[in-house]
């Protein structure tokens, strides 16, 4: 995807994550899409109009996985991952990663924070409690530890 875009392997996505357009039908990129590819795209952008006004845009679990790899892989399409103050995450053993701890801004050292303390045992409301930080800043870092593919969303 283009630079600034939300990363994430179309691969590793999940059903729940939401599907976020970066260009649309009329743009270079999109030359040569098939026409479910088009139609899903403008689907896309269509719910990512509507999301403004009611919360909620196009799921990947409701997009067939061989157009998003397609859109995906021509830079057409992100994804994001919403997360409620309700949501529970869980960060699975990694082996071989290092973390270099580095307390150079505030974002930075809740990262590191939300890495060592997330517990599936608590929501996101009541680990930013815990840490004594804003939620929406818990939240968005959760959200990029899911794309990252360090983290998964507790279900249930």
């Amino acid at each position: 995807p283009p630079p600034g875009a939300p990363a994430a392997p179309a691969e590793g996505c999940f059903p729940w994550w939401t599907v976020i357009p970066i260009h649309d039908v009329k743009s270079r990129r999109a030359k040569g899409l098939s026409r479910e590819d088009i139609e899903c795209l403008q689907k896309i952008n269509t719910d990512a109009k509507q999301q403004r006004k009611h919360g909620r845009g196009t799921l990947a679990g409701e997009i067939n996985k061989a157009v998003i790899l397609r859109l995906h892989g021509k830079g057409l399409i992100g994804f994001d991952v919403y997360l409620s103050g309700e949501d529970r995450i869980t960060i699975p053993p990694l082996e071989g990663f290092v973390m270099n701890r580095l307390n150079r801004d505030q974002f930075e050292r809740l990262m590191y924070d939300i890495f060592v303390t997330a517990d599936e045992g608590f929501n996101l409301n009541e680990l930013a409690s815990v840490l004594g930080a804003d939620l929406h800043l818990v939240q968005h870092a959760a959200s990029l530890y899911c794309r990252l593919g360090f983290a998964l969303r507790v279900d249930g």
